[in-house]
């Protein structure tokens, strides 16, 4: 099931839908060598939603537009000064556009999600010379493109009732990453082996901001989410 939260001022309202993802997953491992690991492995992954909101819901809609088109709609929502920001309909027309935008999603592959990912991983363990024990190695990681907004098309009698353009959707940046490792491992007894790692992930990567939504404009970021920074680890494991 699918839970989007509208608006904040319908707190603790949700609109309900039917998911079905299918997907394709691809793998790939050799050995090019005794002490040499390659792996990679990609993904393909689709969602379509469906029965959004009900029957139910789509009636109480339609007849909450029905009010924010009259009276009821020119009601003031905080003070005694009229004026058209303060009207209540402007409470209902952010989440009605949402609600709009999902209706239109309807049987078609929801836009949260990256179509595609891909892995590498390998790894080199020196067996033999002054570097026996040493292992080295890296990861790449890659996801596709994501949608993050859509052009409006305007109602100019109706504003509440603005449509989307699906056929031409905004979209966020793909992304990628590398990791390195470098790793060494030794045995202290004959039953007690011993092995020190360090990692560094998301090499290179500073603090950044990536957009996850843009207003209809397409430029304009909507909200955004701080980006993965370089990071690393050390690591002791002791095997017995």
């Amino acid at each position: 099931m699918y839970d989007y939260r509208g608006a904040p001022l319908l707190q603790g309202f949700a609109v309900t839908a039917d998911t079905k993802s299918k997907g394709d997953e691809y793998e790939f491992t050799a050995n090019p060598l005794p002490n040499w690991r390659i792996a990679f492995n990609a993904s393909k992954t689709i969602a379509v939603r469906s029965n959004v909101g009900g029957p139910v819901l789509d009636e109480l809609v339609a007849y909450m537009d029905t009010l924010m088109a009259g009276p009821a709609g020119d009601l003031i929502r905080f003070n005694s000064d009229y004026s058209a920001s303060n009207e209540l309909r402007q409470d209902w027309n952010p989440w009605r556009g949402q609600y709009t935008l999902l209706k239109l999603q309807e049987n078609t592959a929801a836009s949260e999600l990256r179509k595609w990912r891909y892995n590498v991983v390998t790894n080199y363990d020196f067996a033999h010379g002054f570097l026996k024990g040493v292992g080295v190695g890296g990861a790449y990681r890659w996801q596709d493109k994501v949608v993050i907004g859509y052009p409006v098309i305007p109602d100019p009698v109706h504003p509440s009732l603005a449509s989307f353009d699906l056929s031409k959707p905004y979209y966020g940046p793909s992304e990628d990453a590398l990791d390195l490792w470098v790793s060494y491992s030794r045995k202290i007894s004959e039953k007690l082996n011993w092995r020190i790692q360090l990692n560094v992930y998301n090499v290179g990567k500073n603090n950044k901001l990536i957009p996850i939504s843009v207003e209809p404009d397409g430029h304009t970021w909507a909200a955004a989410r701080i980006s993965p920074v370089q990071e690393w680890m050390v690591t002791n494991d002791f095997m017995f």
